[in-house]
């Protein structure tokens, strides 16, 4: 799978998401990166069928990121798309 752009992530962004997560090597420590608009768009995403999904998880302390699949949420400006990145 190619990495999505805006233009044509839109419908697919579960099947995105899920392919990002099964495909990231298990031993990094990774976190999501996206933009605040991608954001919304995962809280409101449905799975396949159409069926609501509460993918996302809000974070645990006040300070904390919230969580999507499982994985940190970092939020940015210029984060883009829905992406997994390497915590350093």
């Amino acid at each position: 799978m190619s990495i999505a752009t805006a233009d044509t992530l839109g419908a697919d962004l579960f099947e995105h998401l899920i392919f990002w997560v099964h495909e990231a090597p298990k031993a990094k420590r990774l976190q999501w990166v996206m933009n605040g608009e991608w954001l919304n768009e995962c809280r409101r995403m449905t799975d396949g069928s159409g069926h609501p999904r509460n993918l996302m998880e809000p974070a645990f302390r006040l300070d904390g990121p919230d969580y999507l699949l499982g994985v940190p949420v970092d939020v940015r400006d210029d984060g883009g798309v829905p992406h997994l990145e390497e915590l350093i």
